[in-house]
């Protein structure tokens, strides 16, 4: 299954960090991508539940492994997906408006920048997430491009719980699951659409 995310990100500094993470924000079918992976994760979840209503709660035809992977990676997919959505805000073009076809391919992907300009605001929004939960002040989240991905998982998940949100989008706290999010829904039904009948096969095996 190509479209299933294949590494953590890594890069060095924040902003290549998230950078990496931009790029994965694609729908086109056959590449590693947070949409396609979550859309992946559907198919399997879909089928496993008609399965269980089949057999009842232990079909045979399911293989529990297969079951924990795609769990454990739409939850890691999702996690990439709250950055995105606090990333937005100010970096537009990581969601901007769905292409006809394939919707947002690897190469429109790899062609989105992280601008100079855009830094300045990001690093700001850390500093006010980090005053809103009380991050020390000798934390690395503070510390700009220092930083690594890791810091701004958490301290995004820190201010959820304060929120008591599931997602921090810009200044605006929302209550809807990520991945029913308005601005992302639309981005997950076309990579599950682009799935192409024998992968969405393959992913029930």
């Amino acid at each position: 299954m190509p479209e299933l995310l294949d590494d953590k990100g890594t890069g060095v500094g924040l902003i290549e960090q998230l950078q990496h993470v931009v790029r994965w924000c694609r729908t086109e079918p056959g590449h590693p991508s947070l949409f396609g992976t979550i859309a992946v994760a559907q198919v399997y979840d879909a089928w496993r539940l008609g399965q269980v209503k089949i057999h009842g709660r232990r079909p045979p035809t399911l293989n529990p492994a297969m079951t924990t992977k795609m769990m454990n990676m739409q939850t890691y997919a999702v996690i990439f997906l709250r950055i995105v959505l606090w990333l937005k805000d100010d970096v537009p073009g990581v969601l901007g408006a769905l292409e006809d076809g394939a919707g947002r391919t690897r190469a429109q992907a790899l062609a989105i920048k992280i601008s100079a300009n855009q830094r300045a605001p990001i690093f700001n929004r850390m500093q006010q997430d980090a005053n809103l939960v009380n991050a020390p002040i000798t934390d690395k989240i503070r510390a700009g491009d220092v930083a690594a991905i890791t810091q701004l998982k958490l301290l995004l998940q820190g201010v959820a719980k304060r929120t008591k949100a599931f997602v921090h989008v810009g200044s605006t706290q929302v209550t809807v699951p990520t991945m029913k999010h308005a601005a992302v829904a639309p981005w997950i039904e076309r990579a599950r659409k682009n799935l192409p009948p024998s992968e969405a096969r393959s992913s029930t095996s």
